[in-house]
């Protein structure tokens, strides 16, 4: 999967995540995906996620898997919210968009 298309899902999900108040945990039993499985989508760890998995995810996030593909024009300009570029995990307030920068 294009770069372009894994910054976009992991930006759209903790959007969405942030916007319907759930935690990482909270979308994890509603979406029936390990929590493991949706830090890695977050961290762009996963390169090309299945979309039997995208498909749970933007179910329990009542979108489409296409909201979750498409660019979000505020991505790096939101001011209600802090995006932060991280190389590494660690721990974030839930409330923060994290888009951490692919390993190459």
């Amino acid at each position: 999967m294009n770069n372009h298309y894994v910054q976009c899902i992991s930006y759209n999900i903790q959007e969405k995540r942030r916007e319907l108040g759930l935690s990482i945990d909270q979308l994890s039993k509603v979406a029936d995906i390990p929590e493991v499985t949706i830090y890695k989508i977050i961290r762009q760890e996963v390169y090309d996620p299945r979309i039997l998995t995208l498909l749970s995810i933007a179910k329990a996030l009542e979108c489409s898997i296409s909201d979750l593909l498409t660019n979000n024009t505020k991505m790096g300009n939101s001011k209600d919210q802090d995006i932060k570029f991280c190389d590494e995990s660690r721990n974030q307030d839930d409330n923060d968009i994290i888009i951490y920068k692919p390993v190459e």
